[in-house]
């Protein structure tokens, strides 16, 4: 009999688990609108205020979609990227499958051959990682560097 209890208490902390992850991400599915924030302790002179202006100029035309299909679309001034999403606890995983119509590969190439292949190309393959702040539904970008800039998408009410 305990052991049968013990199960079916087994059986229910699962289903819960598994009910809330669903449960986030369904409250995830919806429309972002991207900030950036600089570190603390950033300089203060001509080239940081640039990238300042255009750290601005990037966050109000930053948008990012999670469709309930588990694609997303991302604008990042007017260049579109399109890919799928997935969920990990807080974890969310975003994987560019197009960007501007091509896949990464494509575009690495086509870059390669107008000899304009930026430095992260070797990158592009890779997915884009977020922190999800479940209270908030904020997506944290995980930075590569700690000093540079991080991406914070906050819901569109």
């Amino acid at each position: 009999m305990e052991r049968r209890l013990l199960q079916a208490l087994a059986a229910l902390v699962l289903l819960l688990a598994v009910g809330c992850s669903g449960s986030l991400e369904k409250k995830l599915v919806g429309t972002y609108t991207a900030s950036f924030e600089e570190p603390a302790g950033a300089a203060n002179d001509a080239a940081s205020q640039m990238a300042r202006n255009f750290a601005q100029m990037l966050g109000g035309s930053t948008t990012l979609q999670l469709k309930e299909d588990k694609t997303f679309e991302m604008s990042l001034m007017a260049m579109p990227i399109r890919g799928t999403w997935k969920l990990d606890g807080t974890k969310l995983e975003l994987k560019a499958e197009t960007i501007m119509g091509m896949t990464p590969d494509q575009l690495r190439t086509e870059a390669a051959a107008r000899g304009k292949l930026p430095p992260n190309a070797g990158e592009m393959n890779k997915p884009m990682e977020f922190e999800v702040d479940p209270s908030t539904l904020t997506l944290k970008a995980k930075q590569a560097n700690a000093g540079q800039m991080s991406m914070t998408f906050r819901r569109k009410e």
